[in-house]
């Protein structure tokens, strides 16, 4: 662990020149007789052996100063002014989504063009495309701030019998406060969170990025230590690699915010409730960090494609590969893919 100190915390990523068949799980860990234990996934059927000394990943050591609980929460005009504004008309207003401007969704309609600048495909060809994408405008998105939302799967938490685990906020620096504040005005704002009283609550952790910037997470590892485990698999990359075997044609497609598209389970909300400097906020749609959101959302998608799913098309998580081996099948293939994610409720990029 180099130079990271005795029982220290450290953010661990895995390494982007990582073998594409190996995944570090992004996680925070502490640091023992200087180690510490990752999570790593062999997406391969084969073993794999890992000498001593490969790099896996990089650790950013986490100040001791982010943890240590800052005093109650209190509003003032100067301060908070942003969350307090935006958390009275959040009162108001229901737990869906916003609804869109008026005049904004045909203004965004008549701006949506596809660009075929370096692509092979023929004149004839460009247009049937076009014209297939141009009848699923609704299911576009110009940002990945403006998620659908899903009546296929309500997320929930089984944690037992356990009692609430209540955990006090972190303190924070004042340019980590700024991007703390900026964050929870955006997600209450697009009303994905709303304010809280729940009895649980788990920190929220600014943790500044290599580049300089401060990355807001919430510390869910008590939540998920008494969380009961959702085994369901992860495709495998050789799976997927001999069934793309043959294939000439290939369209990739991206669930925009693909965890914000899943509303939670109104019995677990208060479950994925954080607590900081502005006080205490639960999540309405599905968090990211949460040890079973990655197999829920993947038997989700795989669900929403089941008869689909290795014939026309593969998807791991919020990704989606459609193949073909002609131009007119990789049409209808599209056309079926896309109807399924508009019926879902999702959105793509």
């Amino acid at each position: 662990m180099g130079k990271a100190p005795e029982d220290s915390t450290v953010l661990v990523e895995g390494l982007p020149e990582l073998d594409p068949l190996l995944k570090v799980a992004r996680s925070l860990c502490s640091v023992q007789y200087g180690q510490t234990i990752v999570e790593v996934c062999n997406a391969s059927e084969e073993d794999v052996v890992i000498q001593k000394g490969t790099a896996l990943a990089a650790a950013t050591v986490v100040p001791k100063t982010a943890f240590l609980p800052t005093q109650q929460a209190y509003w003032n005009e100067s301060g908070t002014r942003g969350v307090d504004s935006v958390i009275s008309s959040a009162a108001r207003e229901s737990d869906s989504p916003r609804e869109a401007m008026p005049g904004l969704k045909e203004a965004y309609q008549a701006e949506m063009e596809a660009d075929f600048t370096d692509s092979k495909l023929g004149g004839e060809q460009q247009e049937l495309l076009h014209s297939l994408l141009g009848d699923f405008r609704d299911t576009f998105v110009e940002s990945s701030l403006k998620p659908g939302r899903t009546d296929l799967l309500k997320f929930s938490i089984d944690t037992g019998t356990h009692p609430p685990i209540k955990q006090r906020p972190y303190c924070v620096s004042n340019a980590g406060g700024d991007v703390m504040e900026a964050e929870i005005d955006q997600y209450l704002d697009l009303g994905l969170v709303r304010p809280s009283t729940s009895p649980w609550a788990s920190p929220v952790l600014m943790i500044r990025k290599p580049d300089g910037g401060i990355r807001f997470c919430i510390d869910y590892r008590r939540l998920n230590a008494v969380t009961i485990k959702d085994c369901y698999p992860m495709p495998l990359i050789d799976d997927i690699l001999d069934v793309l075997r043959g294939a000439k044609l290939y369209s990739t497609m991206d669930i925009a915010s693909g965890y914000w598209n899943v509303p939670m389970d109104p019995d677990s909300v208060e479950k994925t409730a954080f607590t900081c400097k502005y006080g205490l906020f639960e999540w309405l749609v599905m968090p990211f960090g949460l040890c079973n959101a990655v197999p829920a959302f993947e038997r989700l998608m795989e669900n929403v494609l089941v008869d689909l799913k290795w014939r026309t098309c593969l998807v791991y998580l919020d990704d989606c590969v459609v193949f073909s081996s002609d131009f007119p099948t990789h049409l209808v293939r599209l056309r079926q893919v896309l109807e399924r994610f508009r019926n879902a409720g999702f959105k793509l990029k």
